[in-house]
This record gives C-alpha cells, sequence and structure tokens, in this order.
C-alpha cells in the first residue's frame, strides 16, 4: 500500500515537472515569437524607410532634371538674345555718324539741283558728282537706303507731314519731299519730311477749286 502510495506521488511528481516543462517550453517559444515579431515589424520599418527614401529621391532628382532643364533653356534664350543685340549693335554703332552724313548727302543733292546742266568739261561738277557717289555707295554698303516717298501713301512710320498742298494726287498721298529719310538696317532713322495731297485740284471759271474749298462750301 506504502509502495503503490509512493509510486502515485511520483507520477504525480513527474507529471507536475513535465507540465512545469510544457509551459517553460510555451513561454520560450512565446518569447521567440514575440522577439520574431518584433524583428519583423523592425525589418518591415526599415524597408517602409528606405522605400520613402527612394521615392523622396526619385522626386528631387526630377525636380533637379526640370530646373536643369529651364536653366539650359532660360541660358540658350539669353545667349541667343545676346548675341542678336550684339550683331544689332555692330549694325547701329555708327547710325549718328552715319546720320549726320545723310545731312551732307542732302547738301550735295541741293547743289545738283541748283546746277542742273551737266557738263562734261566742268571738272568742279564731275569732281562733286564722284564724290557724292562715292560716299553714297559707301553708306549703301553700311545698310542705308532712301526713303522713296513720292506718289506713295502717307505713312507716319516713315514719313513727317509737314504742309498740304492742292495737287492732281488723291488726299493723303505724298506730293513732294521737302527732306530725304533715311532707312539704316531696316530701323528708320530720319523719316522723310513731306507735303501731302489736300485734294484734287479742279477748275471753275478760271479758279482753281481744291477739295478743302469744296468742303466749306
Amino acid at each position: 500500500m506504502k509502495r503503490k502510495k509512493n509510486s502515485m506521488q511520483r507520477n504525480e511528481e513527474l507529471k507536475e515537472r513535465n507540465n512545469l516543462k510544457s509551459d517553460e517550453q510555451d513561454f520560450a517559444e512565446a518569447g521567440q515569437n514575440e522577439q520574431t515579431s518584433k524583428g519583423e515589424q523592425k525589418e518591415a520599418g526599415r524597408v517602409a524607410e528606405l522605400e520613402r527614401r527612394v521615392a523622396e529621391l526619385e522626386r528631387e532628382k526630377n525636380e533637379s532634371r526640370d530646373k536643369y532643364l529651364r536653366t539650359l533653356a532660360e541660358f540658350e534664350n539669353f545667349r541667343r538674345r545676346t548675341t542678336q543685340e550684339r550683331v544689332d549693335w555692330i549694325k547701329n554703332a555708327n547710325e549718328m555718324l552715319i546720320l549726320k552724313l545723310c545731312d551732307i548727302l542732302d547738301d550735295f543733292e541741293r547743289a545738283f539741283q541748283n546746277h542742273p546742266e551737266k557738263r562734261q568739261d566742268d571738272h568742279l561738277y564731275r569732281g562733286m558728282e564722284s564724290i557724292y557717289r562715292k560716299l553714297l555707295t559707301t553708306l549703301q554698303g553700311e545698310g542705308l537706303s532712301k526713303i522713296e516717298a513720292e506718289g506713295d501713301d502717307f505713312d507716319p512710320m516713315y514719313h513727317e507731314a509737314i504742309t498740304y498742298t492742292p495737287s492732281e494726287l488723291d488726299k493723303d498721298r505724298v506730293v513732294s519731299i521737302i527732306q530725304n529719310g533715311y532707312i539704316l538696317n531696316n530701323k528708320v532713322i530720319r523719316p522723310a519730311k513731306v507735303a501731302i495731297s489736300s485734294g484734287e485740284i479742279e477748275v471753275s471759271g478760271g479758279e482753281e477749286v481744291t477739295d478743302e474749298a469744296k468742303e466749306k462750301k
């Protein structure tokens, strides 16, 4: 009886020990699982942070690329504009000098008008004409051209109206040039001073009647 009791006691102790070992194993496994879970969470956090950083770097790369392309385009536009301005400056650098030389051309033309007959034996006249042509050719080589206006419609971009005069031309057409106008490399440096037609002349009873006179009536 006593042996049986001792045997039962030992069995219970063994069972209790086994239960304790099982509890310890479960606790250890739970701890390992918890550590594994924490490790996985930590690893997932690192991956998420790396992905966020990669996306941020990608965005910064795109922004830098856009800024580079814009800067490159702005520089190219600046280079072209500067080049064009330099070309224009070179073309028009002598504008003031050429404008003064235009006055000399006008003086030559007025001299020729006061000496209408060309005389082959007039060496002075021939010398003046030669100098005039050389000066005109030189200035034309620099891009100078005269504004031809007689008979054209009045254009304030090229003409400066000095007076109105009755004529056979339609109203607001250029009758005559009072002072020559000039263009330098497509830029008007001096508009032509002109007389503008006020209307066609009509003859009535031996008197000339203009459009202005008819409007007053």
